[in-house]
């Protein structure tokens, strides 16, 4: 009997390896003439071929044997295909392959049959012997993918809803694989086309797709009725091949948008007295709909007095449009008529077009407002109030007073000049007159006593009058009524002064009780009636005394306090007055001026004035002033004188005398400064020209900016020093110094490190001290002895100026290092009896000190074994150091007593190294030494390999993480005396841990899992020993270099890093570093490179050292915080082992977040230039006229964006008016009265920031304000603007939310500032949008009457209209849009099929990086508030996988493997704002925290397709079975399965024999030498199709 066996190790890594056992009967060759075989290294056996082999290429050779040696002939049958060398065995390819034609017959293979004939001599029958092969023909990227049933024309209504799907596009690819897949894009992707339409592959089987046209933005017939689609096909092969075709889409009309009138609103003007048939104005009117339009019918709505009539001038054809024509109908127009009249004059109608559908008018309806202007005709005379008046007077009415009690009111219904009328007055001689004498409208009239001498009670004729009043048009129309004014007795003297006025002067400093006049008059009447008595009235009278009696005037009391003051009161206005006992009173007006006396000084506006200045220039670049006032009233006393009175020693500056100006006298040097800080401080004087004069100071500080134009210049170009390793943290090296030639900040010089320091050195920032870091390792034996540093020095000016250094530092040895031995046991041996001396090995240690003096001595403990093995239990184990010697300073040992085999058979002993120059304890290393004793007659066994008595060491090398069991070798040894192998192998020791065990036939195995990167004791080592039968034996150390495999990924130390730099960071700025580290050790598996990469988020502004992590600005990037505040990127760590290992580098990302901190780059902006608005004179003080806008770009949150609004040049306002800082609201400082003004007053502003310095802007305003007149005309507008005005207010803002105020006013000169203006919004036929506000009608007060939403409706058109409360009939109107800002009010949503997730795929292999695929969410805001951000926020909890945070991009984050999870279901959310980022590995579950109500969140179950990652596995690795030795060839012996993860393609498994080996049987314990035989056994292994 022979066994067989399978022993050989597949190669190819997707091979398996199964042991087979096969037990034969034994037949002696020579028997019989045996077939021919193929070697199993060349029978066609899972060969493939590229179809793209040229013709005529020798694809293989054929390789066969026969037992006796006999020649061999080949041939194949390939129908067609090939040929075959009969001698040679070389495949010639002859006839071209074409994959996908042959797909079409046979599938991917060819069949072929090869023939292999011997040439039996000595007329023997020769054997041939067939079987068959299929060869696979590989695809390979030679079609493209081709569009089926082209040209494409798709209709598409224009009503589609978004996210309509059409399956219109067809798409085949003949190849194979990921050749035949196809991709479909549309191109160009920016092109209008692309925006509206999404046109996504959908794999129906292999090499075919459908496209499917997905409609993405809603379509507009009237905006765009055609597009055409430019599609790109392209497949997936590695060099890919592509196509094009184009769609063309037409949009179909559909009825959704109503008439639409051409010029509309329209407005017209017509005489009252116009004829019949006067036309007044012509239409024209179209369907909106121009891809379907229809017939439409006009109407005319709301003449509800019949004046006009509409004409159809012209149909139009049905795509053209309709024009009418308006006419008078015949009908009277009256403007005078109520209906017109109440409405201004104003006659206002609708058209209105409505869409016929089979004639009938139920179609859209559009309407248009026609408002015709009826002009007036004088067709109406004057009347009067009333046709007769009856008035009593008393006799002593003043002349020139107005009759009391008349209440005339004369009106004319005309409008304009036919409204004008002349009124008269007879009978009334020269006694009395009427006011006014022509007139307008509807006006009130007085009729006053001219000559009061006429009128007199006690003459009878003097006691009545009859007059006759008549009010005549232009004309000649009139009317009269009649007017009897009765005279009534009364005291008719009054008191009479000797002047009509008085005016007094006295000083401002007279006391109290002096007279400074006395003042009577006389009466006329007598008895009591002539008695007077004085008194003063009018604003200031109680700041004197009057006499009752005797009419002196005098100063009064005023609480014993001065009461005149001519700063606060120069004049006084007041009435002086005499009564007589029959009450009547004659008044005189009484002016005192108080004349001023100089007792004010100047004060100046502020305490200290200051600006800056930049070195060199000659003239300030905007004026600046100082500016002081005198409270006095005098000429002389408040005139001011300005001067600089000290400070100016270097005659730099000069001050205007007159108006306060400072001004440069020549250029202004930084060191002309004091002390050369940069600042002048000037002392400036303010005196008045009053006696004795009066004067103040003010200091103005003007702060010299230095140009920064040098840069910082270090002493040298290069820099050493010195440190010793243990150096501790923040001891001094070496200090750099730089100097700057500017000043102040310019001057400032701040220091930073550069590369090359690898965070072992820190620098001081400002004294450039280089010193070592916390945590630094300055391990020279690690990291070296040198570290060249690159330094740099910035000043702090504008811009920043840089210069750079080297600094060399070298790092000097410390003892510091323990020894240690190469090995943790060693081996000799020495055969018993060697005479004293004999070297039995050398034993050293290393240390990578510079310093380091080793000595070795013996230490415990040491041990000797038996002849048998055992070890020997004694407790003086010094008897086994008394064998040998060690040379303290070589290591050298050697014998020194006789050593007997029989009493001891093997010693072993442990070696101490110490370093007897450490600068610490315990400096040493130990090792053991195993001395095995040879006999000196006995033949020991002997080893195979490398394996000596002198040296008995057998090495091998492995890989970490083997499988346990896995045979790492197997020792052989032979009896010299009998030839024979060792069958018998013995354990002896293993190195700490029993990692590697022995079994008792020599098979060396993994007996525990082996991890390179864990703190083994390497190399590991096993003793064994092999037996003879007669007990001879012999030791061997088994040395196992175990060899680091690169199985673990980077790790970073942080799951996020957060940083912030400067917007003004400049390349190389220094942001953050990111650090990985790898567990590996060996081979590069440890060396770590950094790359980095966004998703479209500004990687490119950032650039990353690959070596040290560091991130930083990228050169020539610009940051801009206003355009970008927050960077998301992803750093990713990859290992890189040498090439010579075979293995795939790891990598692993990590997001980094860096946050832009904003700098005063941007100046405020104000809205407008300038403003105009308009006030009237009674607004309120405090009052709101206007708010000036300004606005920052930098951050609000921070000093930069927050401004302050001041009033810089008053102009012509005084302090009439006033700014809120922080709001820009321009309010009324003063009273108003009095101050309207035919020229606006002008003024300019100023918006600064809160910076250092601040950065400002300017803009001008210029407010009228509006006189109170009489309530005589229709109001005007002051607010909103003839123009109409925008406003704009938050959508969602709270009801009674105040909007504007709308402000009218009316020609009034009553002496009242009560109003008659009356608000409210007009009626509109069109729109109801005034339905959401409402309006005070007594303040103009616009609020909200509803919660606006600017999704639902944008902008809201309100008609303002203000009518006269006491005439209705006049009124104004304006248009007042208000706008609504968009408010952040929508969260993002996903177009997603609740029932189902979306669906991606990606290969299991991909690199990290790879896209997936792509999300996207919409949001119906706009502008900043539309900003979308995607986060993972549940199925991620392995980090798998990553998405773009802007652009929605997913991409893998980690290795995939489908057989540990075939797919992945993720939660995606959109968000409107940033999401706080949470640990991936918290994350939930997709049952615990997918919400299918909140539609800003979709499921995405990513699919991981299979890649051929797996190796087929052997559910044994051996087998037993048995055959005759005289089976026939072909005969069935066994079937043996291997299992195999991966799925589809990839598992299918080819199995073939390897090897085998015939070994001679002779009896229970001996067998015969191994002999191979390879072709003997083969499987039937035909791929599965």
């Amino acid at each position: 009997m022979g066994t067989f066996s399978i022993a050989r190790k597949i190669a190819q890594h997707l091979k398996a390896i199964v042991f087979l056992s096969i037990l034969v009967s034994a037949q002696m060759p020579g028997e019989q003439n045996l077939a021919p075989f193929f070697d199993f290294c060349c029978d066609l056996e899972g060969f493939s071929l590229p179809e793209n082999t040229p013709v005529g290429t020798v694809i293989y050779r054929l390789i066969g044997h026969d037992p006796e040696g006999y020649k061999i002939t080949y041939a194949i049958e390939s129908g067609g295909y090939f040929a075959v060398d009969p001698d040679t065995g070389e495949i010639t390819l002859v006839k071209a392959i074409d994959r996908e034609q042959l797909a079409q017959e046979l599938g991917d293979y060819i069949r072929v049959e090869l023939s292999l004939e011997d040439e039996v001599q000595n007329s023997g029958s020769n054997n041939l012997v067939k079987f068959q092969r299929l060869i696979e023909v590989t695809d390979e990227n030679d079609n493209s993918p081709v569009f089926v049933n082209t040209p494409y024309t798709i209709n598409v209504d224009e009503t589609a809803l978004v996210g309509t799907i059409f399956n219109e596009v067809f798409v085949v690819d003949a190849d194979k694989g990921f050749n035949s897949d196809v991709f479909l894009s549309c191109e160009p992707a920016t092109s209008v086309t692309c925006s509206i339409f999404n046109i996504k592959e959908v794999r129906e089987k292999e090499g075919h797709f459908t496209g499917v046209l997905t409609l993405v933005k809603s379509l507009d017939y009237e905006t765009n009725n055609s597009y055409t689609m430019r599609i790109k096909a392209e497949d997936g092969g590695s060099v890919p091949r592509s196509s094009t075709t184009t769609i063309t889409i037409n949009v179909i009309d559909h009825q959704d948008v109503a008439p639409r009138f051409f010029g509309a609103p329209y407005f017209a003007e017509i005489h009252e007295s116009e004829s019949v048939g006067k036309s007044v104005l012509k239409v024209a009117v179209q369907d909106g709909d121009q891809g379907n339009p229809r017939q439409l019918r006009l109407e005319l709505i709301g003449d509800i007095l019949g004046y006009f009539v509409l004409t159809v001038t012209n149909t139009g054809n049905i795509r053209g449009p309709v024009t009418a024509e308006l006419r008078s109908s015949g009908v009277p127009i009256d403007r005078e008529s109520p209906t017109v009249l109440e409405n201004g004059g104003i006659y206002s109608l609708v058209l209105r077009a409505t869409e016929l559908i089979n004639s009938t008018a139920i179609g859209d309806i559009s309407e248009a407002n026609i408002t015709i202007v009826v002009l007036d005709s004088n067709d109406n005379r004057p009347t009067f109030s009333h046709s007769e008046y009856i008035v009593f007077i008393p006799e002593n009415l003043p002349n020139n007073a107005t009759l009391p009690g008349l209440d005339i009111v004369v009106t004319d219904q005309d409008v304009g000049s036919n409204a004008e009328f002349a009124i008269t007055l007879t009978g009334a001689n020269t006694t009395f007159d009427v006011f006014p004498k022509r007139a307008i409208g509807s006006t009130p009239v007085t009729i006053k006593l001219l000559n009061s001498s006429n009128i007199d009670y006690e003459v009878v004729d003097r006691r009545q009058y009859k007059l006759q009043i008549t009010a005549t048009d232009n004309t000649g129309q009139n009317t009269t009524a009649l007017i009897t004014v009765n005279v009534e007795d009364a005291n008719d003297h009054f008191p009479s002064f000797l002047n009509e006025n008085y005016n007094l002067t006295v000083n401002e400093n007279l006391p109290f009780g002096t007279v400074i006049a006395t003042i009577i008059a006389t009466d006329g009447d007598s008895g009591l009636f002539s008695h007077l008595t004085y008194s003063l009235r009018g604003n200031g009278a109680e700041k004197f005394s009057v006499g009752k009696e005797t009419g002196r005037i005098t100063i009064a009391s005023c609480d014993n306090a001065p009461c005149l003051d001519a700063e606060v009161t120069s004049l006084y206005s007041l009435t002086y007055e005499a009564r007589d006992n029959g009450g009547q009173i004659s008044a005189v007006p009484l002016y005192i001026d108080i004349n001023d006396v100089n007792d004010q000084q100047p004060i100046f506006q502020q305490f200290v004035y200051e600006t800056s200045i930049l070195e060199g220039v000659d003239h300030f670049s905007t004026p600046f002033s100082v500016r002081a006032s005198d409270a006095d009233s005098g000429q002389a006393n408040n005139q001011l004188t300005y001067s600089i009175v000290r400070g100016n020693q270097a005659g730099t500056f000069a001050v205007d005398e007159r108006t306060g100006e400072l001004s440069l006298l020549k250029g202004v040097k930084y060191n002309d400064t004091p002390d050369r800080s940069g600042t002048f401080s000037l002392a400036v004087q303010a005196r008045d020209n009053g006696i004795p004069s009066q004067s103040s100071q003010t200091i103005v500080q003007i702060h010299v900016l230095d140009n920064n134009t040098h840069a910082p210049k270090f002493e040298y170009n290069r820099y050493e020093g010195k440190v010793y390793e243990l150096a501790s943290s923040g001891t001094r090296v070496v200090q750099v110094q730089a100097t700057d030639e500017d000043y102040g900040s310019n001057g400032r010089v701040s220091y930073n490190l550069g590369e090359g320091s690898s965070d072992n050195f820190i620098i001081n920032s400002t004294n450039g001290w280089i010193s070592v870091a916390n945590n630094a390792n300055l391990d020279r034996e690690l990291a070296g002895g040198v570290y060249d540093l690159a330094i740099s020095a910035a000043d702090s000016g504008v811009p920043i100026m840089r210069s750079t250094a080297n600094v060399s530092i070298t790092v000097l040895d410390e003892n510091n290092k323990s020894p240690y031995f190469s090995q943790s046991t060693y081996t000799a041996s020495v055969r018993e009896l060697s005479s004293r001396g004999t070297v039995v090995a050398i034993i050293t240690a290393n240390d990578p000190d510079e310093t380091a003096d080793l000595r070795y001595t013996f230490i415990e403990p040491s041990y000797g074994r038996a002849p048998s093995g055992e070890v020997y239990k004694e407790e003086n184990t010094k008897r086994y150091y008394s064998l040998f010697n060690i040379n303290e300073i070589s290591g050298k040992v050697t014998v020194t007593s006789e050593i007997y085999k029989s009493d001891v058979s093997a010693v072993t002993l442990t070696i101490q190294a110490v370093d007897v120059n450490a600068i610490t304890e315990f400096q040493q290393a130990n090792t053991t030494l195993d001395i095995f004793i040879q006999p000196q007659t006995v033949r020991t066994p002997v080893f195979g390999g490398s394996w000596s008595s002198e040296k008995p060491e057998i090495a091998v090398t492995i890989l970490e993480e083997l499988p346990v069991k896995h045979t790492v070798t197997i020792l052989s040894a032979t009896d010299p005396s009998t030839g024979q192998p060792v069958v018998k192998f013995e354990k002896l020791r293993s190195s700490t841990g029993n990692y590697i065990d022995v079994e008792e036939n020599g098979n060396v195995f993994v007996n525990k899992r082996i991890d390179y990167d864990t703190n083994l004791l390497l190399p590991l080592t096993l003793d064994v020993r092999a037996v003879t039968e007669t007990g001879a034996s012999a030791f061997a150390t088994v040395i196992i270099n175990v060899l680091d495999i690169n199985d673990h990924s980077p790790q970073f130390t942080l799951d996020e890093y957060i940083s912030e730099v400067k917007e003004s960071a400049r390349f190389p700025t220094l942001i953050t570093q990111v650090r990985a580290e790898d567990k590996d050790t060996d081979y590069g598996f440890n060396l770590i490179t950094y790359s980095l990469y966004g998703n479209g988020d500004g990687v490119e502004n950032f650039a990353i050292n690959n070596e040290t992590g560091w991130i930083s600005v990228r050169q020539g990037a610009l940051l801009d915080r206003e355009a970008q505040s927050v960077y998301y990127l992803q750093a990713t760590a990859r290992d890189n082992p040498q090439s010579a290992t075979g293995a795939s580098p790891q990598q692993t990302s990590v997001l980094v977040t860096i946050k832009v901190v904003d700098e005063n780059d941007h100046s405020p902006r104000f809205e407008k230039k300038s403003y105009n608005s308009a006030a009237v004179e009674n607004i309120q003080r405090q009052g709101t006229i206007l708010q000036v806008i300004a606005h920052d770009d930098d951050d609000p949150t921070s000093p930069y964006g927050q401004l302050v609004y001041t009033i810089t040049d008053r102009g012509n306002m005084g302090t009439l008016f006033s700014i809120r800082p922080n709001t820009g609201e321009i309010i009324a400082a003063e009273n108003l009265l009095d101050q309207a003004s035919d020229v606006p007053y002008i003024f300019q502003v100023k918006a600064c920031d809160r910076g250092e310095p601040a950065r400002c802007d300017t803009s001008s305003v210029s407010i009228s304000v509006g006189r109170i007149l009489s309530n005589d005309d229709r109001p005007r507008f002051l607010t909103p603007s003839p123009g109409g005005e925008v406003v704009a207010i938050q959508e969602d803002a709270p009801l009674g939310t105040s909007v504007f105020t709308a402000l009218a006013y009316s020609n009034d000169d009553s002496q009242t500032a009560e109003s008659h203006i009356e608000y409210g919004f007009q009626k509109s036929l069109f729109s109801d949008d005034q339905a959401k506000f409402s309006i005070n009608h007594l303040t103009g007060v616009i609020t909200t009457a509803a919660v606006l939403d600017r999704e639902e409706q944008q902008n809201y058109s309100l008609p303002l209209i203000a009518s006269n409360r006491l005439r209705l009939s006049q009124f104004s109107t304006r248009t007042l849009t208000v706008t609504l800002e968009d408010v952040d009010d929508n969260i993002p949503v996903f177009q997603r099929n609740d029932a189902a997730p979306t669906h991606m795929q990606i290969a299991e292999n991909a690199e990290p990086g790879t896209e997936i695929g792509k999300m996207e969410a919409t949001d119906k805001d706009r502008g900043e508030n539309a900003r979308i951000y995607y986060y993972i926020i549940c199925g991620n909890a392995k980090k798998k996988f990553s998405i773009g945070t802007s652009s929605g991009i997913l991409r893998v984050d980690a290795e995939l493997d489908r057989e540990e999870s075939s797919s992945y279901v993720l939660c995606i959310k959109a968000s409107s704002t940033p999401l706080t980022r949470v640990k991936r590995q918290e994350q939930p579950g997709v049952d615990t925290a997918y919400d299918p109500t909140d539609p800003s969140v979709s499921l995405v179950e990513i699919i991981v397709t299979d890649r051929n990652d797996h190796p087929p596995v052997f559910p044994n690795v051996s087998m037993t079975v048995t055959v005759s030795a005289t089976a026939p060839m072909g005969t069935f012996i066994t079937s043996i399965k291997a299992e195999d993860k991966d799925v589809g393609r990839n598992a299918n498994i080819s199995y073939s024999v390897r090897g085998a080996n015939f070994i001679p049987y002779k009896s229970n314990k001996d067998h015969g030498v191994p002999e191979p035989v390879p072709y003997i056994f083969r499987f039937n292994r035909l791929p599965i199709i």
